[in-house]
């Protein structure tokens, strides 16, 4: 299914409708509020998964987007994030860099863009039951 929505507000007929659901190399006010936790964001997100079902992440924020505001990601950054999902309830399962293969696999054309010397990161909640 593909919907143009924003992830604040996404129709209700979303809801509870997907096991999983995959946002790959987002930008602009999607990326900043995915890497920040953003409440409204990580809610709407939520929102669409079943109990139990998975959102997966893929985000690259480089040093080259300092000067658009954003952060670079790395580890330091993870239990705050852990926290922020946690409390829209989304357990984080997994937050590591993204191997080659699931880059590959995202069939992103961004990623084709990032080059293998771009570090990405792999980042996979479960909805709480």
């Amino acid at each position: 299914m593909f919907v143009v929505a924003s992830a604040e507000s996404l129709p209700c007929e979303l809801d509870g409708a997907f096991e999983e659901v995959t946002v790959h190399f987002p930008w602009g006010s999607l990326l900043r509020g995915v890497v920040a936790g953003d409440p409204a964001i990580v809610a709407g997100l939520a929102r669409m998964l079943v109990p139990g079902g998975r959102l997966k992440i893929l985000v690259s924020i480089t040093q080259r987007e300092a000067g658009a505001g954003l952060a670079v990601f790395d580890e330091s950054r993870v239990e705050d994030l852990q926290r922020r999902y946690a409390e829209q309830g989304l357990e984080l399962i997994r937050a590591c860099r993204a191997t080659e293969a699931e880059i590959d696999a995202s069939h992103s054309t961004w990623a084709k863009r990032l080059g293998r010397q771009r570090e990405a990161w792999s980042l996979q909640f479960r909805r709480s039951a």
